[in-house]
């Protein structure tokens, strides 16, 4: 199965909200038709979502199945896209067991890119009957 993205923001408001409408989105994704089978947050940078995204599907991502990636929230401010990232990763780490991250959020290193984003990864599998 080839890489699915998506792109579909409408996050906005202050801090707390945006965190959220994020925990929120990332729960409905992982409901939907109980198709997710793992799951990995993280956030990628560049001047357009989508090469970014696709960037950050690296071999480990590969090798766990991975085959959707979906843009969450997009920034020019690092650190809360840093923020964002260790919020949604931890809330997850306690409540979905299929999460794949193997650091904690906000572990990667320095960008100088224009633009921030936050990402959910996921693996869905095909729904039978």
């Amino acid at each position: 199965m080839a890489l699915k993205i998506r792109e579909e923001l409408s996050v906005s408001g202050g801090k707390f909200a945006v965190l959220e409408t994020l925990t929120r989105t990332v729960a409905a994704v992982c409901r939907e038709d109980s198709t997710v089978r793992k799951l990995y947050i993280g956030i990628a940078s560049g001047p357009d979502a989508s090469s970014a995204l696709k960037r950050r599907f690296d071999k480990y991502k590969k090798d766990q199945g991975i085959n959707e990636m979906i843009l969450l929230y997009e920034s020019s401010s690092q650190a809360f896209c840093r923020e964002v990232e260790r919020y949604l990763e931890t809330y997850f780490s306690d409540n979905h067991p299929d999460i794949i991250n193997r650091t904690g959020g906000g572990a990667g290193r320095e960008s100088s890119q224009p633009w921030h984003y936050v990402y959910l990864a996921v693996r869905r599998v095909r729904k039978y009957g």
